[in-house]
């Protein structure tokens, strides 16, 4: 388990999206930024996903202390948006969830740096 001090990641299931916040906490203040975000029919994968990693949903809420599977779930959102066809969400869930640590990381940033990041992913994996 990889933690950063000060910082945790949050799932939240509303009625019509479920959003990705990550949290900070200093000894100031307290910050909470939105970093992703799927519509709410795209919920079965997350679900599943988060079942990979013995995570549910409680209260419409989960919490996620570890860096390397809150940046999978990052990574999985991120993708999971443009991906158009029904056969290849699920396949998204077996590559995020194998892939080696360091290659989710640089993924995760390569994803939030551009648009190109995206496309590079689902041709590298096959998910386009």
């Amino acid at each position: 388990m990889v933690v950063i001090k000060n910082t945790w990641y949050e799932l939240v299931e509303t009625s019509h999206y479920i959003i990705f916040y990550e949290h900070f906490k200093s000894s100031e203040e307290e910050y909470r930024t939105k970093i992703a975000q799927v519509g709410i029919w795209k919920r079965d994968v997350i679900k599943k996903l988060l079942r990979r990693f013995n995570l549910s949903f409680e209260n419409s809420k989960v919490e996620i202390h570890d860096i390397i599977i809150a940046m999978r779930i990052y990574l999985a959102m991120k993708v999971l948006s443009s991906i158009k066809r029904p056969e290849l969400k699920y396949k998204l869930i077996d590559v995020v969830s194998t892939i080696p640590d360091e290659e989710v990381l640089f993924w995760a940033w390569k994803v939030s740096s551009n648009g190109r990041g995206t496309s590079a992913f689902k041709v590298l994996y096959e998910l386009s």
